[in-house]
């Protein structure tokens, strides 16, 4: 059972409520902010809350750990459906892990099992074609399953679902609770939120940000769009490490004279309780770290200057860097450099298997796997999207495939602390080597990562002598190789790593802090969604018009502004839209071809889309109008896609974040 806090229920009478949460590959992590008091309490999830002799107590997070099987701070991304019913479902892990829910669903004939499936919510934007009578765009997924976008996006609904008031109930199916909180209390706050912040990979845009919103909404975790707000998942992780408060600031000038005073050759292992930023020691031992390598919380006073964010997770490498200023409420979006790498923990498992693996495998044993001869295996290091894709499909229809993507993966563990490990398999034993995944996978990995890095280090003025520390979030970013790289490189820089203790989810802790930095919002993209300003150009302009006539680039923005469009805020994005640069994932791109049904890949609405510009460029900035292709635009955006959608796009968003 848990222990209680003995810290006071807060008061809540004047509170202002918003929700940051981290939805990731593998899981979902969430985090409650009172704006008012800046005080955070992390949300965690039971099968069955246990009744306390004294309710009045709350519960604290140095005693709720994963492994006492009754709260966990991260909801595994798992969602199934049996063959009686349409409804999804979703169920906390026992002791084996999401593959134990897995392995029941399977039991059960399950019509529906999705996990890990954020990526597809970046495809494209479900509709429901009446022609077909069924949703468009359809995945084939492993085991020959056909989902179609619309359900994930359900998936994700029934996700949020568990953060609303509902599951603070004492019947709850899967019962929510909040480190800190009275269940009345934390019922009172999801009832009012004020608006919920949600992080996302910088290289993903307008469709990705749509599907999450029609999914809160859907949810009724807010009323309206514009009461969500979107935030890159590497400058969450830099808010989560800044001071919350003035008091804050001056707290944490008197705990680095401290600090500097004691001196040594390492420093005790602390993390933050959710409860007034207290620090909490670990229960068992203080634990010591070497010099350059420690957990880092909010109040370190070493956070200033130069500070790089590699946030590496299952899907995408996320990297912010930022100059921080002494008083950290004169950051804005554009003082961070952000990039996006698709290639992440989920590649090197691939990457194990095709470098180490794969050249061992016997022709039958390839056979088993259904992987030809002629099969384009990806470059390490690379995203190489189709081939990684096909390759996924392959692997995962099978039990054997399954096996050995796991096995890769206990490999990128285990070889980080051993030289070699013999792998036995079936009756072959196969010895592999830490020298070889460093040189033929872990290499190639960060030589992309130095471009990237480079390319920011370019972008905004940083030196590398200037970079003074440097946090590395996500399971990825614990590569030894990684940090060996980091330390040649940033030569000035300190290593500060992510603490791995209950109810530390730091990019949700980000994510929930950005009320309090609000003009770190990017206000122009939240204001103006790639989508609103297409619809903006699709009604400027009467289906009626001439298909002879001419436009300069002037004279489209003066149509434009006529309407009331604030066209100096989002010219270069405007520009983009009339050369024939549609919003990514209006249609489904050929990268994604891969997972798509042959029914989707056919879909007449995508094929008119990408086949014919809406302006035909005439001569230098001079542009005709294709009457046909706005047509079938209008009808597929305003007929379909929005259709049944909460999201409207008629009015610009506008920003309450204060």
């Amino acid at each position: 059972m848990p222990a209680h806090s003995e810290h006071p229920e807060v008061d809540s009478s004047n509170a202002v409520w918003y929700l940051g949460i981290d939805f990731g590959t593998t899981g979902i992590s969430a985090v409650l902010l009172n704006q008012a008091t800046a005080e955070q309490y992390p949300i965690y999830w039971s099968n069955k809350l246990a009744v306390t002799p004294n309710p009045s107590k709350t519960v604290s997070s140095q005693f709720i750990t994963r492994s006492s099987g009754e709260a966990i701070f991260r909801l595994p991304t798992a969602i199934y459906s049996d063959s009686a019913t349409s409804e999804l479902f979703v169920q906390l892990p026992v002791a084996s892990g999401v593959g134990s829910l897995a392995s029941t669903s399977a039991n059960n004939q399950s019509e529906i099992f999705l996990q890990n499936f954020k990526p597809y919510l970046n495809v494209a934007i479900p509709y429901y074609c009446p022609q077909g009578n069924q949703w468009e765009p359809i995945f084939q997924l492993p085991d020959r399953q056909l989902v179609s976008l619309y359900e994930v996006r359900r998936a994700l609904q029934v996700l949020l679902k568990t953060l609303t008031p509902k599951s603070t109930l004492p019947d709850a199916s899967i019962a929510v609770g909040a480190v800190g909180l009275k269940p009345e209390t934390l019922q009172g706050a999801l009832q009012q939120l004020e608006g919920v912040v949600l992080g996302y990979p910088a290289d993903w845009g307008d469709t990705y940000h749509f599907n999450l919103r029609e999914a809160v909404l859907e949810a009724k975790l807010v009323r309206h769009p514009e009461q969500i707000f979107f935030l890159e998942d590497a400058i969450a992780a830099i808010l989560a490490g800044l001071p919350r408060s003035n008091t804050d600031l001056l707290k944490e000038g008197r705990e680095g004279e401290r600090e500097r005073g004691r001196g040594g050759e390492g420093e005790n292992l602390s993390t933050l309780s959710p409860e007034g930023g207290k620090k909490l020691h670990p229960t068992a031992s203080s634990l010591r770290l070497p010099r350059g390598h420690r957990p880092f919380t909010p109040s370190r006073p070493s956070w200033q200057g130069g500070t790089l964010v590699i946030n590496a997770g299952a899907t995408t490498t996320e990297l912010a860097l930022v100059d921080l200023p002494d008083d950290p409420q004169d950051l804005t979006h554009s003082d961070f450099g952000v990039c996006s790498l698709p290639y992440a923990g989920n590649a090197i498992n691939q990457d194990i298997f095709c470098q180490l693996l794969y050249p061992q495998l016997s022709v039958v044993q390839r056979q088993q796997l259904a992987l030809s001869s002629d099969l384009e295996l990806p470059l390490p290091g690379q995203p190489d999207k189709l081939k990684r894709d096909r390759l996924t499909l392959l692997l995962q229809s099978s039990a054997m495939g399954r096996s050995l993507l796991k096995a890769s993966g206990y490999l990128k563990l285990i070889l980080q602390r051993q030289d070699e490990f013999t792998l036995d398999l079936d009756t072959e034993h196969w010895v592999l080597k830490r020298i070889d995944l460093e040189t033929q996978v872990v290499l190639p990995f960060i030589q992309q990562l130095n471009q990237q890095l480079n390319a920011l280090l370019i972008a905004t003025g940083i030196s590398e002598q200037g970079i003074y520390q440097v946090l590395c979030i996500g399971g990825t970013a614990t590569l030894n190789t990684l940090h060996q790289w980091l330390e040649q490189k940033l030569p000035n820089a300190t290593l500060l790593h992510e603490p791995d203790s209950p109810g530390s989810s730091w990019v949700a802790r980000g994510l929930a802090s950005l009320p309090l930095y609000p003009q770190v919002l990017n206000r122009l993209q939240q204001q103006y969604s790639d989508y609103f300003l297409l619809l903006e150009l699709l009604r400027a302009f009467s289906e009626t018009e001439g298909e002879l006539a001419e436009y300069n680039l002037g004279e489209i923005m003066h149509k434009l502004e006529r309407r009331g469009l604030n066209t100096g805020a989002c010219y270069q994005r405007l520009v983009r839209l009339v050369e024939g640069h549609l919003p990514p994932g209006l249609i489904p791109s050929s990268e994604d071809g891969g997972w798509l049904s042959q029914t989707s890949k056919q879909n007449l609405y995508y094929s008119a889309i990408a086949n014919q510009p809406l302006f035909f460029q005439q001569s230098h900035q001079f542009y005709r109008l294709n009457p046909e292709q706005q047509h079938v635009l209008r009808q597929y955006l305003v007929e379909l896609v929005l259709s049944r959608t909460y999201q409207q796009f008629n009015e610009p968003l506008i920003v309450n974040l204060k």
